[in-house]
């Protein structure tokens, strides 16, 4: 069984560090860690979000990205020498966050069957009711529940009436947050919505 897309989690990583705006805040607000099975990209994926964390500053280039001293050499080289680009469209980031997603569930399963298989090789009596409540955590972990946080820029066009956009701003749907356009701050706050109060300093 593959448990590994390598190609995909590099297109990821390069697709964070060069795509576009939109692309990038996509793919960071879907992925995690536990995307990357690959080794090298789930070191560069760390390196990215420990970059971010520790900075009120956007995502860095790929030329500062690869100085950084915590990525090894194998990393460096896959993303000096791809086989891939980064992706331009926000379609294509989507599709990508859905095979990732796909890994990480299939990696997930995977590794608690063999555990358990494991377990159920050694020893003579199973704790049924153990395996049981494990399987279900298990499970709950593998299952997505992910809704998507509709955002727009606040330069609409002109077709728009103010009393389409009243409406829009009352409908039942989920709240329309506005970017930034600053990717790490997005990211971090998903956006201005409406009652916020935002002060920026430096």
């Amino acid at each position: 069984m593959k448990i590994l897309k390598p190609k995909a989690e590099v297109k990821a990583i390069l697709s964070i560090l060069e795509g576009t705006d939109d692309v990038k805040l996509e793919l960071l607000n879907a992925l995690s860690e536990e995307h990357f099975g690959y080794r090298p990209m789930h070191g560069a994926f760390r390196v990215i979000s420990k970059m971010l964390y520790q900075s009120a500053m956007d995502l860095p280039t790929m030329e500062t990205f690869l100085q950084h001293h915590e990525l090894d050499q194998d990393t460096v080289d896959e993303l000096t020498t791809p086989t891939s680009s980064p992706i331009r469209k926000k379609d294509d980031a989507l599709r990508l966050c859905e095979i990732l997603e796909y890994y990480r569930q299939v990696r997930t399963v995977h590794s608690y069957l063999r555990d358990q298989t494991s377990v159920m090789r050694d020893e003579s009596r199973v704790a049924v009711d153990d395996l049981i409540a494990d399987m279900e955590a298990t499970l709950g972990s593998v299952r997505s529940d992910v809704h998507e946080e509709k955002m727009y820029h606040t330069g609409r066009g002109a077709e728009d009436t103010a009393d389409a956009l009243v409406e829009e701003a009352f409908s039942p749907e989920m709240p329309r947050l506005v970017p930034s356009t600053f990717t790490n701050f997005d990211r971090r706050t998903k956006g201005f919505g409406a009652n916020d109060l935002v002060i920026l300093a430096s």
